[in-house]
């Protein structure tokens, strides 16, 4: 399996996702700018960074994280005791690395899950519906 396969960036879809309608909660889903300077709140101390438009590319499947930008976010996040962004990156490492990384939460292990009947059985399963949250009167 590649890091750019299919099966691999829609798990990596699915991530995103899930965490963005779990720290949104009530809410609806967290917009990507607002999980953005989530995850950016402590990266920038280290010179790291990950973009809206990054997670956006993640989530709509246009390319994967690179493993080097993850983990500068868990090491991180383990330094300065930070919860969710640590589980975060380790689900998402788990989907680019498998052989390596665990998934950290119930999200990362359906989303491990999903890739392998993806993988192994490409028509098993069909992708996820994804309904972006509506923002009145937003203009792009």
């Amino acid at each position: 399996m590649t890091h750019n396969s299919m099966p691999s960036k829609q798990a990596i879809a699915d991530i995103i996702w899930a965490y963005r309608k779990k720290i949104g909660a009530n809410n609806g889903p967290l917009p990507l700018r607002e999980l953005a300077v989530a995850l950016n709140e402590q990266l920038n101390s280290i010179g790291g960074h990950i973009s809206h438009q990054s997670l956006s590319n993640w989530e709509n499947q246009v390319h994967v994280p690179s493993s080097l930008t993850i983990m500068q976010l868990i090491q991180l996040a383990n330094q300065v005791g930070l919860g969710w962004q640590v589980d975060f990156a380790q689900d998402l490492l788990a989907i680019l690395k498998p052989r390596q990384f665990s998934p950290a939460t119930s999200i990362g292990k359906k989303a491990l899950k999903q890739l392998h009947k993806r993988t192994h059985n490409p028509r098993a399963s069909k992708p996820p519906s994804r309904k972006p949250p509506s923002s009145p009167g937003a203009g792009g």
